[in-house]
């Protein structure tokens, strides 16, 4: 059996669980299933996706110690302005290593054939493959 580098191996053990948490809630929430995977694509191709801190999603994110909440007064210069667009606030990966974490879990995720079928309405990103723009 030919042995497979592990994104994995470069973190600290554990480093990942909290993305694990973050996905098995919203897979169980009516509200979060069809969002989720979207927003984990944003998180991890841009690094920023707007949101309102009253929102479900993201609240979960920063709770589960994946994401934080910026506002437009906060300093984000890895931002860039046309990602930023007009928000007045949004949400980033805790570090720039959870963007490859969030790229690897949806990655694995798409060899399983878990996002097969529509499972998010009215998205076509299970089609599509993680680039992330470094």
């Amino acid at each position: 059996m030919e042995a497979r580098y592990s994104v994995y191996s470069s973190f600290p053990s554990g480093f990942d669980y909290s993305l694990d948490d973050f996905m098995r809630q919203c897979e169980t929430s009516v509200d979060l299933r069809s969002r989720f995977i979207p927003f984990l694509e944003k998180l991890a191709v841009e690094g920023f996706v707007p949101a309102d801190i009253s929102d479900p999603l993201s609240t979960l994110a920063v709770k589960c110690d994946i994401a934080g909440f910026v506002t437009k007064k906060a300093e984000t210069p890895w931002i860039a302005s046309s990602v930023r667009g007009e928000s007045e606030s949004g949400v980033v990966p805790c570090l720039q290593s959870m963007r490859v974490v969030i790229a690897e879990q949806l990655t694995q995720r798409k060899r399983e054939g878990k996002d097969k079928g529509g499972t998010q309405e009215g998205n076509d990103s299970s089609n599509k493959s993680i680039k992330t723009n470094n």
